[in-house]
């Protein structure tokens, strides 16, 4: 289950204790989308801001609807690479 409007890791995380792959993607993903909220809030606004709210709304969303294990992966890749290239 997805807390709307929760931003904080720390609940976020509650999910990873169960010790199921399931909830540890939901985790990975409402984490992920946590940290880009927080740099989204640090941006004046303008189009960066948006997209990584954006961003957000579709990792929260992808958090509650399941993927096929080929869709996540490659995710999880694009997801790398931008945090590599600093997006």
């Amino acid at each position: 289950m997805m807390h709307k409007g929760c931003t904080d890791p720390k609940t976020l995380m509650v999910a990873a204790d169960a010790g199921d792959a399931a909830r540890r993607g939901l985790t990975d993903f409402l984490t992920t989308a946590a940290e880009r909220l927080k740099q989204a809030r640090k941006l004046p606004p303008g189009p960066e801001r948006n997209e990584l709210r954006q961003t957000v709304i579709a990792l929260r969303w992808l958090a509650v609807h399941k993927l096929s294990p080929e869709r996540e992966q490659r995710l999880r890749q694009m997801l790398e690479r931008d945090a590599r290239d600093g997006t």
